[in-house]
C-alpha cells in the first residue's frame, strides 16, 4: 500500500524540521511527501522565514506546491483533490 503524506504549511518552520525528518524515516518504496506551503499576502514570500521554509521543503517534498491562501480553502481542496485524481490516473 502507498501512502501520501500531504503537509499544509503556514510559518511553521520550526515544527518543520522535526516533523519532516519523521516523515522521510517513516517514508517506503512508493510513498509521497507532498508539502502545500500558503501564504496570505504576496509580501509573504520576500520574507526570510518563508524563503527557509522553501528551501526546507523542497529538499524533502516529492511535490511542493505554493498556494495563495486569501481565505479560499474550498479552492485548496479542490486543488489536493485535483492532485490526487492526476497522480492516480495519468
Amino acid at each position: 500500500m502507498n501512502i501520501s503524506y500531504t503537509v499544509t504549511v503556514y510559518n511553521e518552520l520550526e515544527e518543520l524540521k522535526i516533523l519532516l525528518p519523521l516523515l522521510q524515516q517513516s517514508k517506503q518504496n512508493g510513498d509521497e511527501i507532498i508539502i502545500v506551503h500558503t501564504y496570505r499576502q504576496e509580501e509573504e514570500q520576500e520574507t526570510d522565514l518563508d524563503k527557509s521554509i522553501q528551501s526546507l521543503c523542497k529538499n524533502v517534498a516529492d511535490q511542493y506546491t505554493r498556494y495563495h491562501f486569501d481565505k479560499k480553502i474550498c479552492n485548496y481542496e479542490k486543488l489536493h483533490q485535483q492532485s490526487c485524481y492526476e497522480r492516480l490516473y495519468h
